[in-house]
């Protein structure tokens, strides 16, 4: 019996001994074990939109967090996240041309990244209808910046869907039919040198082209002059003047607008015909060289204080007063230092009240067979120069009224 007794404690320990060895744990096996494995991808890499932007779901297969950057034209629903979907949203076009964008989803702790491309279709300018576009050149190919003066200038603004400038031209698209441009609409887009306009303006407003000093041509239903001016209703609203030395105002002008000339620098003609009614105030500004004009504005009296609105601050040093002209107003060129040469038009009949005072005139030629009507004071000023006449009417000068105090300058010339 102790035989069998010490035999089955011999069973026993052995058979504990094996657990204890089937429970311990091998430092080979440890290492052995599969490691952590970081995943991070998407279902797709590429995403197609077209130039109305929308919403687009991601879907990521991950088992770690990550960060989300991209285009600025691109917007995630998050920038840090830990989801299985991601959305993104893809802004609207505002360009003609296909652009690609990128989104990169990434974790810097496992060095992980994947990419989704973004090709967004832009917009097809030969569909949109000719009155909601603009179309331009600029001399860099730069596009056209809207002068924001807030009323009519912000609303049309904001219509404003597409300023691209593609394969060398510029395109404005607007979601509403163009009629008219605001005040100081392109106003100092020195680099503009093109622009065609709907048929479908009708008005334009205040300074729109001014300082737009490589401006050649406008394409519009209201170009005159070789695409060299603007004329809405009768009245000359702007001119391009890029390289521009002469210039004959078309005779379907009644009016001119105020500034349209201004700091046209490189002008040294100006031709006004007979049917300019009106000159707004500063429409030469700037301007120097010869000035032709016919206009029986001229024959309007003024006062002292508001003798040359419209000559204001330029610079013309001849005026040549055309053969339509019948009267010169009072003051009419009072004081108007840069005046040199002056032509007085064969039909003027009549000079009023220092319409020339206050000039150093250096030649007058006054081309009237009969001697116009004067008074004492139309020249009124030193007197220093040449007067011209025509051969034939020399002593009738010399001994007309007001004429006779200046016989000593007058003499003959066959014009």
């Amino acid at each position: 019996m102790k035989l069998l007794h010490y035999l089955l404690i011999a069973i026993a320990c052995y058979f504990l001994q094996s657990c204890e060895k089937g429970n311990m744990v091998n430092p080979d096996d440890t290492e052995k074990s599969d490691p952590f494995i970081p995943i991070l991808e998407v279902n797709n890499d590429v995403i197609h939109s077209t130039k109305d932007g929308g919403t687009f779901r991601v879907m990521i297969k991950r088992n770690i967090s990550y960060r989300v950057k991209c285009d600025t034209w691109i917007e995630p629903d998050a920038r840090y996240s830990s989801s299985s979907t991601l959305f993104i949203n893809v802004n609207e076009s505002h360009i003609t041309s296909t652009r690609q964008g990128c989104i990169t989803i990434y974790n810097d702790q496992y060095n992980l990244s994947c990419d989704i491309v973004i090709v967004q279709e832009g917009w097809n300018e030969q569909l949109v209808p000719n009155e909601n576009k603009i179309i331009y050149t600029s001399t860099d190919n730069s596009c056209l910046y809207l002068f924001d003066s807030g009323g009519d200038s912000s609303y049309l603004r904001s219509h404003l869907k597409v300023n691209s400038y593609d394969d060398g031209k510029g395109v404005m698209i607007f979601d509403i039919p163009i009629t008219y441009l605001p005040n100081h609409f392109a106003f100092g887009n020195r680099k503009l040198e093109t622009i065609t306009l709907p048929n479908t303006v009708v008005e334009i407003g205040k300074s729109c082209f001014l300082y737009c000093d490589n401006l050649k041509a406008f394409y519009s239903n209201n170009a005159f002059s070789d695409n060299r001016c603007l004329v809405i209703k009768g009245e000359l609203v702007a001119i391009a003047p890029a390289g521009l030395t002469s210039f004959t105002v078309p005779n379907s002008v009644s009016t001119i607008r105020g500034q349209t000339f201004y700091g046209c620098s490189t002008l040294k003609r100006i031709a006004i015909p007979n049917s300019v009614l009106a000159i707004g105030e500063w429409a030469f500004y700037d301007v120097e060289g010869i000035l032709e004009i016919d206009s029986c504005i001229l024959g309007r009296d003024h006062t002292p204080s508001n003798s040359r609105e419209w000559l204001r601050s330029s610079r013309f040093s001849e005026i040549i007063i055309g053969d339509n002209v019948s009267s010169l107003g009072n003051y009419v060129f009072a004081g108007y230092e840069s005046l040199e040469k002056l032509t007085i038009g064969k039909a003027v009949k009549r000079i009023g009240s220092d319409a020339f005072g206050r000039i150093e005139l250096k030649t007058v030629y006054c081309k009237p067979n009969t001697p116009p009507q004067g008074v004492n004071s139309m020249f009124n000023t030193r007197f220093d120069t040449k007067i011209y006449v025509p051969t034939e009417s020399v002593e009738a000068y010399k001994t007309a009224k007001y004429w006779s105090a200046y016989a000593d300058y007058i003499e003959g010339k066959d014009f």
